[in-house]
This record gives C-alpha cells, sequence and structure tokens, in this order.
C-alpha cells in the first residue's frame, strides 16, 4: 500500500496529499516518526486492522512535514520535549475533517499519532451491524429509564463510533443531552458538547461537579479513565439520566470488574446502577472478488473491509447476585451465558459460518477460541495452540476455498446467501444473514 503523494518540496502540499489519500483509502490511523539524526521520516497507515509504511521523506522536507502538522494542530514546533496534543482541521474541496494528533519524543527525535475520524456524519445503530439478538438486547438497555451503559473494548476497536449511534438513539430535540469528551470527535446536532481543557479550568473534577447539578437527561463521558470519572458516570445514571460512557477492557465481564476497581464502589451498588455493556471487535472481511485469497485489490491481504462483532451484557438480578457473591470471572460468563449474553467468540463463529471472515481473522483479534465456544467448525478445524505456521497458512486456503464453494453453493453476486438458502440455514438458529460493513471510505468488496 502506498499513499499518492506528489514529489514536491513543499511540506503543505506533502502533507495535504498524504491525508487526502489516507482518508480516500479509508486509513483510521498514521504514524509519523521523524529522525533527527538522520534526518529521515516514515510514515504508517493502518488500513483493514493492520499497520504498514506507506511514505518517507529526508532531508529538510522531513522537518517541514513535522512542522507543518504541529503548527497546524497548535503544538509547539520546536524539537518534542513533552507529550502533546491538537486537533488538525484538514479541509477539502467539499469536507471537513477533525484529526486528532499526539506527539511523543522519542529516542530518535519524535513521533505523530494522526486519529482519522471514519465519517463526519453520525452514525447510525443499523450502521453498526448489531445482530438481531444483540439488537433486541441493546434495545432493551436503551429502553430503561435511566443508568449507565458501558462500551468496552481496546484502543481502536470502534467504541466511539458506536458511542455516538447510542447517543443518537438515545438524544433528540426534546431532550437535554450533554456529552465530555478529551477531545470531541464529531459535532453531535442539539448536544451541549464540552471538551476537557485543564488549562482553562474547565478539567473533569470541574466538569463533573457542575454535570452534577444540571438538569441533563442524556450524557456521554468519553472514557472512564479513574475513580472519580467512574463514580460520577454511576452517581449522574442513578439519579435519572441516561448515561453512555467507554471503558478499556478485553471484554463485558472485564469491563464490570474494571468499574468495580475504579469506582470503589460496592458490587451490589455498581450492579444497581449499571444496566449493561456493550462489548466490540472488528473483524476483517474475507475479500470476495478473490475468496480471501489474495491480489492487487485487498494488497494480497485477503481481506477488504471490516465487520463489528458484539457481546451485550444486560444486568439483572441474576448477574447483580453474582457480583455480590463475589463470582470471578469466568464464573460470572457462565451467568451471563445462561441469562442469554452471546460472547464475541460466538459472534465470530456466525461469521465463518456465513463466509464473511474467518478462522485465521477472528484469532488474530480475539486470541485462541475457548474449548467451551468452539460451536460447528464449519471452514475447517479451529486454530489452537497446537497449530504451526504451515497449518495456519493451510487453514487459510482452505477457508478461501470453503468461502468460494459457499458462493457457488447459493450464494448471490454480493456474496450473502440467496434467500432461499440464506436464510433456511441462519433464520433457523435465530440469526439473520450477515450484512458487510464496508471500511469507511472504500467501495464494497
Amino acid at each position: 500500500m502506498r499513499m499518492m503523494i506528489r514529489d514536491t518540496r513543499h511540506a503543505t502540499e506533502w502533507v495535504n496529499d498524504l491525508l487526502n489519500s489516507a482518508i480516500n483509502m479509508g486509513v483510521t490511523d498514521l504514524q509519523i516518526r521523524l529522525d533527527r539524526d538522520e534526518k529521515q521520516l516514515t510514515v504508517r497507515a493502518r488500513l483493514n486492522r493492520v499497520m504498514e509504511e506507506v511514505a518517507t521523506a529526508s532531508g529538510d522536507l522531513s522537518y517541514e512535514i513535522v512542522n507543518r502538522i504541529k503548527s497546524h494542530a497548535s503544538i509547539s514546533t520546536g524539537p518534542a520535549q513533552a507529550i502533546a496534543d491538537g486537533l488538525y482541521v484538514h479541509e477539502t474541496g467539499y469536507s471537513t475533517h477533525d484529526l486528532r494528533v499526539a506527539l511523543f519524543p522519542s529516542v530518535e527525535g519524535e513521533a505523530l499519532a494522526l486519529r482519522l475520524p471514519a465519517s463526519q456524519k453520525m452514525p447510525t445503530i443499523d450502521d453498526v451491524a448489531f445482530s438481531e439478538l444483540n439488537r433486541r438486547l441493546l434495545d432493551s438497555l436503551l429502553g430503561m429509564p435511566n443508568g449507565l451503559l458501558l462500551m468496552a473494548g481496546p484502543m481502536g476497536a470502534g467504541k466511539t463510533t458506536t458511542m455516538y449511534a447510542i447517543l443518537g438513539e438515545l438524544g433528540g430535540t426534546d431532550k437535554n443531552v450533554f456529552t465530555v469528551e478529551d477531545p470531541a470527535e464529531r459535532v453531535v446536532p442539539g448536544a451541549v458538547q464540552i471538551q476537557i481543557n485543564e488549562n482553562a479550568r474547565n478539567g473533569w473534577p470541574e466538569v463533573l461537579r457542575g454535570l452534577r447539578r444540571s438538569d441533563l437527561e442524556v450524557l456521554m463521558i468519553g472514557e472512564v479513565r479513574n475513580g472519580e470519572q467512574a463514580q460520577a458516570a454511576l452517581e449522574i445514571g442513578n439519579a435519572g439520566a441516561k448515561v453512555v460512557s467507554s471503558i478499556h477492557a478485553n471484554d463485558s465481564i472485564g469491563a464490570v470488574h474494571q468499574l468495580l476497581e475504579l469506582s470503589k464502589t460496592s458490587p451490589r451498588m455498581v450492579g444497581n446502577q449499571l444496566r449493561g455493556v456493550v462489548s466490540q471487535r472488528l473483524l476483517r472481511v474475507l475479500h470476495k472478488a478473490c475468496a480471501g485469497a489474495g491480489c492487487q485489490e485487498c494488497d494480497d491481504s485477503g481481506y477488504k473491509g471490516v465487520r463489528p462483532i458484539h457481546e451485550v451484557l444486560v444486568i439483572d438480578d441474576v448477574i447483580v447476585q453474582a457480583m455480590v457473591d463475589g463470582a470471578s470471572a469466568s464464573a460470572l460468563r457462565s451467568v451471563a451465558q445462561g441469562q442469554g449474553m452471546e460472547t464475541l467468540w460466538q459472534c465470530a463463529l456466525r461469521l465463518i459460518d456465513d463466509g464473511v471472515t474467518d478462522h485465521r481473522e477472528a484469532v488474530r483479534v480475539l486470541g485462541l477460541q475457548p474449548a467451551t465456544e468452539r460451536g460447528p467448525d464449519i471452514e475447517g478445524s479451529p486454530i489452537t495452540t497446537d497449530n504451526s505456521p504451515e497449518e495456519l497458512d493451510h487453514e487459510r486456503t482452505r477457508n478461501a476455498s470453503a468461502a468460494s464453494a459457499a458462493r457457488s453453493d447459493g450464494r448471490d453476486a454480493n456474496g450473502d446467501a440467496a434467500p432461499d438458502v440464506a436464510s433456511a440455514r441462519t433464520i433457523a438458529a435465530g440469526h439473520p444473514p450477515a450484512r458487510l460493513l464496508p471500511l469507511p471510505g472504500s467501495a464494497p468488496g
């Protein structure tokens, strides 16, 4: 993958070409590294969840490129001495894109991390492609009169996009909606958006104190990172508002334990104020044109686009009692599954069954498949710790062949199962046929 950058010595043109190309390709993150001694600049981009080198520059131009980005993001252009962040507003002929920029001093020089928003358009719940079961569970959470709803997952899992979609569902012109973000990533029509600014005495403590006294009905807190934020989210939700926030955790059960640890609140209190957790990951989608074998159009990766998978935990009386009893993560997960929760692996297995993705990708994102969640073996044996690298490659080939065969066995021109075959297999299991979510900015594969 290479960016379309003109042969120019002008930093402004170089940066504009880089950003235009990245946005058009659907890149989510850019990492720019400057080696000051060697006067060498390297750019890496994340596309389809994979990072690779896409551009280089050398000599004085390398300094000018970094300084152009820093100055446009209101970051000091001198040699990096401390971590800093800012907002880079990039304008094209027809739209404006707000890029989050973080600066890091390094041994060689400095590094810039740029986060590109997928779209300036407010996403909807339908855009996030929940399964039929998870959509029902989510709707039950959104219908609750008050309380906290958490989004869980690592960085880059699409949590913020889904939070905005949930906010759009909860809000409206007849609601008093607030957001607190650091920084705000997109404009939310009708909402009072507060951006944290510690230097202007508009930090988390001041904002959270003010929100406790406000007449809000819906609140989005960008992320719960510490005890103060955790306690505020729980208290504001308990006071009558609907609160949605995110937390770094591997899954829904991990999010519950993380919230307990941060808030220093009793399990019963947390259980009574936390309404549910939505955990999310993004899986790369097998490229239909080459059936996952790899081609020029997908940069020989075998994948094109991403599809979210979810795990929706509804906190009910049974879950609360397990929390009060001090259940371990594995025990609480078993209780949750008994209450109807579909795990991330179970969601991934359905997409593998539908030929949307493969075991190799699921293992890359979720780790080794638990023995308790093996499920039906549709496209080859599940990957375990006993698989050698050669077996992993063989499994990939088998998956590609199976996906190709699936299309010739009743799938339509888009690769989705035709209704007469669809659906007998997937709807009978309680799930609709999988719907692809293209990578933002890219055409469907």
